[in-house]
């Protein structure tokens, strides 16, 4: 996927321990097409779980890189771009 014209590759394989704080999130998320976002640090948590690598400075799998990205042009369209995806794994492995 391509955000604000920077690559970011997101895991397909997400080991449980890492993806457990997904557990909590992926329940809200269905909250999206209510205009309900989840909280920050839960954005942040569900994004450090699932993007693998970016053309953004900083390690995707720091909390605190996610802190300079610009809210519109960066965060919210990398939020909602891996949200979908998710929707879309999670779809997957019920099939």
């Amino acid at each position: 996927m391509e955000i604000n014209g920077k690559e970011v590759t997101l895991r397909t394989y997400i080991p449980a321990k890492q993806g457990w704080g997904l557990m909590q999130i992926i329940p809200k998320l269905s909250t999206l097409a209510n205009g309900r976002v989840p909280e920050y640090d839960e954005i942040v948590t569900m994004l450090c779980a699932i993007v693998k690598e970016w053309g953004f400075e900083g390690d995707p799998d720091d909390p605190v890189a996610y802190e300079n990205l610009n809210l519109f042009t960066e965060l919210l369209p990398l939020f909602y771009g891996v949200a979908e995806a998710l929707g879309d794994l999670v779809a997957s492995r019920k099939n």
